[in-house]
Order: structure tokens, then sequence, then C-alpha cells
């Protein structure tokens, strides 16, 4: 953590683990802000097979927890993706990726790199998954595309590697 004085205010400047770890409990303390009280009528939940990687909010991060030691392979994969997405004439790969910013972490822990994309504008209804642009928009051969699905799976740590944050405009 480093510290800054500006103005008479102090702003403390946290690291990529710790925005990391704001990112995974922001979630969970918004459901229980939220939580209804007993004699509420239960809340509707979304479906167990909703795609976490579609946004109905303004804009959305997700963020990736990688192993140090992988993180060419991970950096590799993307930029495979964007070149081939750059070379296509699908129109909806281009708009997605055109949408999505991707940063590097300028440090990283013992433990994992935090790689955090930035989607400003949400296409509406479209799956910023991986494995959208691999598979499903048939811009790779089934073999490439599961080396690559395989190559950035691995580079992933294990438990929860990916999460992902909606966020709306403040106006």
């Amino acid at each position: 953590m480093t510290m800054k004085k500006t103005t008479g205010r102090t702003i403390r400047c946290y690291g990529p683990a710790a925005l990391a770890v704001v990112g995974m409990l922001l979630p969970c303390a918004a459901l229980a802000a939220t939580a209804p009280d007993a004699g509420a009528a239960a809340p509707v939940q979304a479906p167990a097979d909703a795609d976490p990687f579609r946004f109905t909010s303004d804009a959305g991060l997700i963020m990736w927890q990688v192993k140090p030691v992988a993180a060419a392979d991970f950096e590799l994969v993307w930029r495979v993706i964007r070149q081939r997405v750059a070379s296509s004439t699908h129109e909806g790969a281009k708009a997605l990726l055109a949408s999505m910013t991707i940063y590097a972490p300028g440090i990283s822990t013992p433990d994992s790199v935090t790689y955090v994309f930035r989607i400003d504008p949400v296409i509406p209804a479209a799956s910023y998954s991986p494995t959208f642009l691999l598979f499903e928009t048939k811009l790779f051969e089934r073999a490439e595309a599961d080396e690559l699905f395989a190559t950035m799976s691995g580079a992933l740590v294990a438990g929860n590697a990916v999460s992902t944050m909606p966020l709306k405009y403040i106006r």
C-alpha cells in the first residue's frame, strides 16, 4: 500500500492483489446488504447456468487470477484471439473486443498475477466468455481452439480464478 497526500487528504493506493480481493468481496457484501427480511417473498434467482461473462450493466470487470509462471501463456492466448478476430469479418467478435481493454498487472504476488479486463461499454446480450470467441465464432479450427483453451485454463490458479463485477455509471 502507498500513501499519497493531496490537498490535505490522504489517499491509500492498494496493489492489484488488494483490488482482486475487494472485487471478489464486493458482490458478497452487496448480497448481504440486500438480503430480504424473513417476512418478504423470496427473490427470483438467476438460473444455475447463467453466463457470468454476460453483463446487463453499463460496464463490467473480469478479473483473472493467473499463475505467475504461466502469465506469458495467458497473454499469448489473448494475443492470438485478438489477432484472429482483427483479421476476420466476424462483426460480433470485433465489437466485443473493441469494448474490451485488457490490463496487465504492474506487480504480482508469489501465488498469482491479476489481469483485469474492463468492458466499456457493455454490448447487451453478448457473452465476453473466451469459449464464445474460441468455439462459437468459428474463427478457430476445433483442434486449435481446444489447444488455446487448454493453455488458458492451465494458466489459471486453482479455485476461483475468474471473477466478474458489473459496473454502473455514476451520473
